[in-house]
């Protein structure tokens, strides 16, 4: 239960960054309300934020890790290799 009050603090510290009357503002205040009737605050574990707030760092470096290695690779969304737009690549058929 204290990962998902941890994600409820998440979704709270997320929601001044939504534009307000937004649909994903809305979804976020309605995923808030509705898990936080589960989710008493005492379910809240010291050092549990900053276990979780490290994980999410991790997580995100080997997100950009791997976006990195992708781009290296020329992956289709890489912005960099490949033909100009609207012309075929070389060795390609018309």
């Amino acid at each position: 239960m204290s990962k998902v009050r941890e994600a409820i603090v998440i979704l709270q510290q997320a929601l001044p960054d939504l534009p307000p009357g937004s649909d994903p503002h809305k979804a976020v205040l309605n995923a808030i309300s509705s898990i936080s009737k589960y989710v008493p605050p005492s379910a809240e574990v010291p050092g549990m934020q900053q276990t979780a707030l490290r994980d999410l760092q991790q997580n995100a470096g080997k997100n950009a890790m791997l976006q990195q290695v992708m781009s290296s690779l020329g992956g289709a969304n890489a912005g960099g290799g490949g033909a100009p737009p609207g012309q075929p690549a070389p060795g390609m058929a018309a």
